[in-house]
């Protein structure tokens, strides 16, 4: 039986596989994924001079990424559509005395009115754009709401799937006028010419599943801004 999106992560197993992959140690030898990604976002903004002010983790999941960003940005938010992972996030928060990190339910698609900031130096969606039914909806809000030199950072396999996202909404992974039509083409597409690709990389990551095997793949991690 295939679960939906909502069931998907509301599932007792899928919750504990979650909540290693954010808090556990790294796997086969591979560095916590949500850690990692939260310096490789901090490295970036240093590179590219974005200020550490505002930053916001949509889709956090259980949150570890916002968690360790908030070492560096004088605020961070973090949101997630499930409310079993905001709960795990709250509980973290609480552990940690984390003043400056404000979390909340709510629906990507949303975004803009969901976020008491409406506007971040960095925005970080990650394993989120391919779990979207419309993700060009986020993508646009979250180009919007982009400080003058922010980043918007975007990471996922892209594993698309149609029970997630019609195809004809999908972002790449398609034919278009006979050649292949890349997850990065699909966003330069969308984000241009606000916003160019300044630097993409791909990021190892294991996620355990709940049957005792892992997954080992790669995030494909692209870094959206203005021209430098």
């Amino acid at each position: 039986m295939v679960l939906t999106t909502d069931e998907y992560y509301e599932d007792k197993s899928i919750l504990t596989s979650y909540d290693q992959f954010h808090f556990g140690a790294g796997l086969l030898g591979v560095k916590n994924f949500p850690l990692k990604m939260a310096e490789i976002c901090v490295q970036v903004c240093k590179k590219f001079n974005v200020k550490l002010e505002t930053a916001l983790d949509a889709g956090c999941g259980p949150g570890r990424t916002a968690m360790e960003l908030c070492a560096k940005f004088g605020k961070v938010e973090a949101y997630d559509y499930s409310q079993s992972f905001v709960d795990m996030l709250l509980e973290q928060k609480k552990k940690r005395n984390l003043v400056n990190l404000t979390t909340y339910q709510g629906d990507s698609h949303r975004q803009k009115f969901i976020c008491q900031s409406k506007e971040f130096d960095l925005i970080f969606g990650c394993n989120l754009i391919d779990r979207l039914h419309s993700p060009e909806q986020w993508i646009l809000q979250s180009k919007e709401m982009l400080s003058k030199n922010g980043l918007l950072i975007i990471a996922s396999p892209y594993t698309w799937k149609p029970e997630h996202t019609h195809p004809k909404k999908w972002i790449g992974g398609f034919k278009k006028d006979a050649e292949d039509h890349y997850t990065v083409n699909g966003l330069s597409e969308l984000l241009t010419p606000d916003l160019v690709l300044l630097q993409e990389m791909k990021v190892p990551f294991v996620i355990p599943d709940a049957d005792g095997t892992y997954q080992y793949t790669y995030s494909n991690c692209t870094v959206f801004g203005t021209t430098r």
